[in-house]
């Protein structure tokens, strides 16, 4: 038999609900987001503040940035469409229209990129030490719109 004090307690949390827990972030869902990080073989994440890219020599005497990328509730079905940007002093001194394919790092719960180049149409010698600015924009496979920006400090480790 319940007791009037049972029947209240118990009547208390009528109605309640537990919360949702979000979805997971390697499927499509709301406010897909993205962010900006670095990677050869693996997507390294960067520091929102005093990131570093490592400026590359590549085999053709020319010099890039390795960019990755990692995302969440994005859709990830097909090849995702990029345009990257590096820009020096306001000045846009590096470009590139990639295709990429993003794969879900269950691990970090988000889908990743890497290894993609960005050429830079600068010197070593004007690179090192600069001031860039990458902005990423991406449309994912269900056509949703993506943008990151990242300030990093350009080094060449040849020039040391």
């Amino acid at each position: 038999m319940r007791t009037p004090l049972t029947l209240l307690l118990s009547g208390l949390c009528f109605g309640c609900t537990e919360a949702e827990p979000p979805g997971d972030p390697c499927l499509p869902g709301e406010s897909p987001t993205l962010r900006l990080g670095t990677g050869e073989l693996a997507y390294e994440a960067l520091p929102d503040a005093g990131a570093t890219l490592e400026v590359i020599h590549g085999p053709q005497g020319g010099v890039h940035t390795l960019i990755g990328l990692a995302a969440t509730y994005a859709d990830a079905s097909d090849l995702w469409t990029a345009h990257l940007t590096g820009t020096i002093d306001g000045v846009l001194a590096a470009e590139a229209f990639p295709y990429l394919e993003a794969r879900c790092n269950g691990g970090a719960g988000e889908l990743q990129t890497w290894g993609t180049l960005l050429v830079w149409e600068l010197s070593p010698e004007e690179l090192d030490g600069a001031t860039a600015e990458v902005h990423a924009e991406v449309t994912d496979a269900a056509g949703a719109s993506l943008t990151a920006t990242l300030t990093a400090t350009l080094f060449d480790p040849t020039l040391e």
